[in-house]
């Protein structure tokens, strides 16, 4: 499919979609597009708990451990069952809800 004319929520759609076919990597490509074209997807949807878990699926574990914290953490989406995901999630990457020491801005590159 061409991509390039589609918006973020199409892209995340085909991201999502993509995920749940295991399809990892096309997955990842398409989910971080979205979110490059329009960051509220992030927000407003569940583009980083699929981002985060398709990481995982690719041992790419600090990448995960970021997307997954970005989504508890800034979502609002009304779905608890998706962030029970990604808190256990997070626990089996280790990171059992600790604090972060450092107050330094992290780059990001979505």
């Amino acid at each position: 499919a061409d991509l390039s004319s589609a918006d973020a929520n199409e892209l995340l759609a085909t991201g999502i979609s993509l995920y749940k076919r295991k399809r990892w990597a096309p997955a990842i490509v398409v989910i971080e597009r979205a979110l490059a074209k329009d960051p509220m997807v992030g927000v407003q949807d569940k583009a980083y708990l699929y981002l985060g878990l398709a990481y995982r699926e690719q041992r790419q574990w600090d990448r995960a451990r970021l997307a997954l914290e970005m989504f508890v953490d800034r979502a609002g989406v009304r779905d608890v069952n998706a962030y029970r995901e990604a808190e256990r999630t997070l626990q089996l990457l280790g990171v059992a809800s600790v604090d972060c020491e450092s107050l330094e801005p992290v780059e990001l590159y979505w």
